[in-house]
């Protein structure tokens, strides 16, 4: 389920949770509040972990492992839930373990 944003926050009912980045998107899956942050907001030249996933009381839980090491690497919105599945800016659908953030599968889109 996809949640509100605004540029620093994402409503998880019944509050706002605040953020230090500005975040892209939101999506609520089972006790998971999964969030991309503007990657713009990373450190120049590595991948930026910004796919990062929660639990209910806002405790960092995982970020999700990049597919290559390159400097454009970040995730950049979701495609779908289940699988959990987002696109990345190097071009690849990463299919991602909801449980532990580890990459399942990459496919090469260009």
């Amino acid at each position: 389920m996809e949640l509100p944003c605004e540029p620093n926050r994402v409503f998880v009912d019944p509050r706002w949770w605040r953020f230090g980045q500005r975040v892209v998107q939101a999506r609520r899956v089972g006790d998971l509040v999964l969030v991309i942050f503007d990657y713009m907001e990373f450190p120049n030249g590595r991948p930026a972990q910004n796919l990062v996933a929660y639990d209910l009381h806002q405790n960092e839980l995982w970020r999700a492992e990049s597919p290559e090491g390159g400097g454009a690497n970040a995730y950049v919105n979701f495609i779908s839930e289940n699988p959990l599945t987002a696109w990345n800016f190097a071009c690849y659908v990463c299919t991602i373990d909801p449980a532990t953030g580890r990459l399942i599968e990459k496919q090469f889109t260009k």
